[in-house]
């Protein structure tokens, strides 16, 4: 049973499928595999692994070279990796709206230079809906791995002088040191425990460290039958570890961490016990499963960018049965890369060593212009015309959101309110973040008059109006009531925020249904608070109007603008019968207010007596699934200014 480490191990190449299968399927959203993101850990153990003991043997026998070593690790990934991107380019200009496109094009640099973990960390979590949508979204792990490369034969070259025993010493501490920061940071930040290098080294490494365990494995195994019965064992309980993880976690796992030990052990336990002999070997270097591990990593590049075009040219999400079907063509153009392209580079002896790197460095700088002018072409909208063009361009939030909206992270470092247009305005918005752009288009219809807006909005706070509390909401709320009052000018307050959510819980991935959150108890405390703050208002003398909260949509607006792209000029966003009931507990309490609260119901505007609108005369409500646009808010804006301007004291006269 003893093997020769230098042979070739068709186990591992069905170990590799074993990896990539659950990863496609996961990314498919087939449920069964709902853990199948997995399948990334596996393969950093098996390429920790591999590479380890690549350039053990190399540093050993004095023949390696760093120049020799890179230029392998870009003969073996960046083939594939240019004729995905390639591809990309053109289908993304068919297919992709504005922003998306943008994106893309930001996308399209940080791969090409092997920084898309930390800018698709930057961007959304991995688990959110939006990353189904981004082609190029999966690059994140081999930026993690090319990160790694460029650091591990450096480490290991001058730990080696040390001698192995040392090596092996440090190599377990910086694996126990990452492992314990990755259980850290999932707890406080889990977007960058998932895709930066410092919080996944641990398992690139745990393949390293089979390079010097495995040894004490294969020495005196040969004909011994309990050998045999251990590694019966400890393969099969490997394959159970891996498959567990595959089929039991999901996207509410804490991941990576502790968590990601099962499969990273799983696959540890089949690389050191699977040997030939075992039920494990057998089945994993059946001719299949090699097959698929050996163009592993072509259908690995190749399944998100197909799979996310589908989702961008569905109006509804994809069937099941569409999915599956794009898994398994998945490996049609998996296998022509991985025949003529991948073994053609790899193997090739035509290529000359002097000529392949510049000439990579030329590709990846042309990948770098071409994301360059996507983005900074606002998505190259030019490519649109006419009422899409025009529904894409309206689909925009305030120009000021960054500067003048505050997030839940700086609720008390923000000192200062924006004012717009003017230093002594007669408006105040305060609110969440639904208050933004109505602040902004209000400050627009104000500013021809010689009058401004001051404003007050941080994400996530139901203006908790309670200055007893010490929670963030509730010290920013008291404070910007103070600000308020505090400046004479101000005769107008507008108060303005998403109510459904606080009370009721998000609509997103439960629409149609009604999600279920909250108690009567806690949608009281709500709304008895907005009351207090309106009075506080009224008692100081100022006219108080309440915006209720606009209808939200059933999708993103960028979803919604596909539709309009693919022929439907109107896309519906609700049914109205659906957003009363969703809104009624405001609307059934409004009597509650002070009869001098000027009411502004959005739906006034947005919808007819059938259906609420995500676009109406060309020009899109919405910049997201539930905030108005600048064009939406300004149509709430004029009705506001009919509502209250027509009184002089409204001015401030």
């Amino acid at each position: 049973m003893q093997r020769n480490s230098d042979s070739y191990r068709p186990e591992i190449d069905g170990l590799r499928a074993l990896a990539v299968i659950p990863v496609i399927l996961f990314h498919a959203d087939v449920k069964l595999f709902s853990g199948g993101y997995a399948g990334v850990d596996v393969f950093f153990v098996i390429s920790g692994y591999l590479i380890t003991r690549l350039l053990l043997k190399e540093i050993s026998s004095g023949h390696f070279s760093y120049s020799s070593f890179y230029r392998r690790r870009a003969r073996r990934i960046l083939p594939a990796l240019f004729t995905v991107m390639l591809f990309c380019l053109p289908v993304a200009w068919l297919v992709l709206l504005p922003q998306d496109m943008a994106d893309f094009g930001e996308s399209l640099i940080a791969v090409s230079v092997f920084l898309s973990n930390v800018y698709f960390h930057g961007e959304s979590g991995y688990f959110a809906v939006s990353t189904h949508f981004q082609p190029l979204n999966h690059t994140w792990s081999l930026a993690v791995e090319e990160q790694y490369y460029i650091l591990f034969p450096i480490l290991l070259s001058l730990l080696l002088r040390k001698g192995r025993k040392n090596l092996v010493v440090v190599l377990t501490c910086i694996c126990c040191i990452s492992l314990i920061l990755s259980e850290w940071r999932i707890r406080h930040a889990p977007d960058s425990a998932y895709y930066l290098l410092q919080y996944r080294a641990w398992e690139l490494l745990m393949g390293a460290l089979l390079v010097f365990v495995s040894p004490l494995f294969d020495n005196g195994r040969s004909g011994v039958k309990r050998f045999l019965l251990l590694s019966q064992l400890a393969s099969m309980t490997g394959i159970v570890l891996i498959l567990g993880t595959v089929l039991l976690y999901s996207d509410s796992t804490a991941f990576p961490g502790l968590s990601a030990l099962p499969p990273t052990l799983g696959a540890a336990a089949v690389i050191l016990f699977a040997t030939p002999g075992t039920w494990v070997h057998r089945i994993l270097s059946t001719r299949y499963l090699v097959a698929i591990g050996l163009v592993s990593y072509s259908a690995y590049l190749w399944h998100q960018p197909i799979f996310a075009f589908i989702r961008h040219s569905q109006q509804q999400s994809p069937s099941i049965q569409l999915m599956l079907m794009a898994s398994l063509c998945t490996f049609i153009p998996a296998y022509l890369s991985w025949k003529y392209v991948e073994l053609p580079v790899r193997h090739g002896r035509k290529i000359r060593p002097s000529l392949f790197v510049p000439a990579c460095c030329v590709i990846a700088a042309g990948f770098v212009v071409a994301g360059g002018y996507a983005y900074s072409s606002d998505g190259v909208k030019n490519r649109f015309t006419g009422a899409v063009k025009q529904a894409i361009d309206t689909a925009a939030h305030s120009p000021n959101r960054k500067e003048c909206h505050t997030d839940s992270d700086d609720a008390l470092k923000q000192t200062t309110p924006c004012q717009y247009f003017n230093s002594s305005p007669s408006w105040a918005v305060i609110g969440d973040s639904h208050a933004v752009e109505l602040a902004y288009a209000l400050a627009l219809a104000l500013e021809n008059e010689g009058d401004g807006v001051q404003q007050h909005s941080l994400t996530a706070c139901a203006l908790n109006y309670a200055p007893q509390h010490d929670d963030e909401c509730s010290i920013w709320t008291e404070r910007s009531v103070r600000q308020i009052l505090q400046v004479p000018s101000i005769k107008n307050v507008v108060v303005s925020l998403r109510t459904t959510a606080p009370m009721h819980g998000t609509h997103r991935g439960v629409y149609p249904q009604f999600p279920a959150y909250n108690t009567d108890d806690g949608r009281a405390s709500i709304w008895h608070s907005l009351i207090t703050l309106m009075n506080v208002f009224i008692e100081q003398g100022k006219n108080v109007v309440f915006v209720i909260q606009a209808p939200e949509v059933r999708k993103d607006i960028h979803y919604l603008l596909r539709e309009i792209s693919l022929g439907e000029s109107t896309p519906v966003s609700i049914p109205r019968q659906w957003w009363n009931q969703r809104i009624r507990y405001i609307t059934d309490r409004l009597s509650d207010l002070d009869e001098s609260v000027r009411i502004i119901d959005p739906a006034d505007k947005f919808c007819d007596s059938v259906n609420c609108y995500a676009v109406l005369d060309g020009e899109s409500l919405y910049f997201d699934d539930h905030h108005m646009s600048v064009a939406g808010a300004s149509r709430i804006a004029n009705l506001i200014l009919e509502k209250v301007t027509s009184t002089p004291e409204a001015h401030g006269q």
